[in-house]
């Protein structure tokens, strides 16, 4: 259980030493031409290489890299057959529930990308997936609101939460979403999380975990909640109006996420793409050219302070969570509408349905000019 702690602060001198090295290492190799990213054509040859790095590895990946690989190949739009292969993976959930200790993450994890999925092709059998992951994970729900790795495990262990906040957050902005679709959602479960929600909120964003008040140091917990938010049009919510002032202060903090540091980059990544360009491009002035500076000559990239202690790599096996964070990065802070639904919405497209449009065979979106219409179009899993 220990391995799936989330959200410890390093120590202050560790994490002083992590930033310190990466501000005079990015000083010495500067990444963006002019210090503008927006204008800068040195992001292509990073993120053709994170991307490579990503698809390259993407037989071995486990469960949850897969997962990040696909939010990545979402927005990136030029490999229909990988982005399947990532929701075959997430549409194993449901088999999942019941016969493994992790069954809480699947559902979180599963049900957040599967939702992101069908918000661009609305496919009969993602439906039909996520409307299972969420019956069959509602009796593993604490009396709390919220989720652990298995109902009650956390007490039996001894866990300083009865809940995690993060894996929540993904299962809240499923289920919002899935009910603005007209999807199965059970009442009693999704007002449970909205309590809990609302309860674990506070000044220093959701909170570790029910009995453990531990703020949201990367803002990943929020981001994760943010995108259903904001995708149901309710960005008065208490945790948009905090995270709006937080993420600014949280932006030094981003290497401070415990375990799956990829994981809390993805999630204060998305939630700040949800605020807006001015947020989102404040986090990609004060991280993006340190961040490529750090990436490796075969296109990997690690971001988290527990390698040493199993970290990242010791749960998800490697490091593809983190570097299709990068690249997630390095690609809206370019083309800012890639992660954005086509603007004719789903009801305008047929599940399952093939088709042509931007998702074609690899191309890269650092080669073409973009639109404001440059959402992927074609639909994975299309041809039979």
């Amino acid at each position: 259980m220990a391995r799936f702690v989330l959200m410890r602060a390093v120590p202050v001198a560790v994490a002083t030493l992590i930033l310190s090295s990466a501000f005079v290492f990015a000083q010495v190799t500067p990444a963006h031409e002019g210090g503008d990213a927006t204008k800068c054509s040195k992001c292509g040859k990073p993120f053709e290489k994170a991307l490579k790095y990503c698809l390259d590895n993407l037989q071995k990946a486990s469960y949850m890299e897969k997962i990040a690989i696909g939010i990545l190949l979402l927005a990136e739009g030029g490999h229909p057959d990988e982005l399947e292969e990532c929701i075959k993976a997430a549409m194993r959930t449901p088999g999942m529930i019941g016969s493994t200790k992790w069954a809480g993450w699947y559902i979180g994890f599963g049900s957040f990308f599967l939702t992101e999925v069908y918000k661009r092709y609305p496919r009969e059998d993602v439906k039909t997936c996520l409307e299972e992951i969420i019956k069959k994970g509602a009796p593993e729900q604490e009396p709390t609101g919220g989720w652990f790795s298995s109902k009650g495990s956390a007490k039996k262990a001894n866990y300083p939460a009865e809940d995690h906040g993060q894996l929540t957050a993904m299962v809240y902005s499923a289920m919002i979403s899935m009910k603005k679709f007209g999807m199965e959602v059970p009442a009693q479960t999704l007002s449970l999380t909205e309590g809990y929600m609302q309860k674990q909120c506070g000044g220093g964003g959701i909170t570790y975990g029910t009995g453990n008040g531990l703020g949201d140091t990367t803002g990943s917990r929020g981001g994760f909640a943010m995108v259903g938010l904001d995708f149901v049009g309710r960005r008065d919510h208490k945790i948009f109006t905090t995270y709006q002032g937080l993420y600014p202060r949280n932006f030094a903090n981003l290497k401070k996420g415990h375990h799956i540091g990829g994981w809390h980059f993805m999630g204060a990544l998305l939630g700040c793409y949800s605020l807006g360009a001015d947020i989102f491009n404040q986090l990609c002035n004060h991280w993006l050219a340190k961040l490529i500076g750090e990436q490796r000559d075969d296109g990997g990239f690690y971001l988290g302070d527990d390698e040493a202690s199993g970290g990242e790599k010791g749960l998800f096996g490697g490091d593809r969570a983190s570097t299709a964070s990068l690249a997630l990065l390095m690609l809206l802070k370019n083309h800012p509408n890639q992660l954005k639904p086509p603007k004719a919405g789903p009801a305008a497209k047929k599940p399952g349905g093939g088709g042509g449009g931007g998702g074609g065979g690899g191309g890269s979106p650092f080669g073409k000019k973009k639109t404001e219409e440059d959402a992927p179009q074609s639909t994975p899993g299309g041809k039979k």
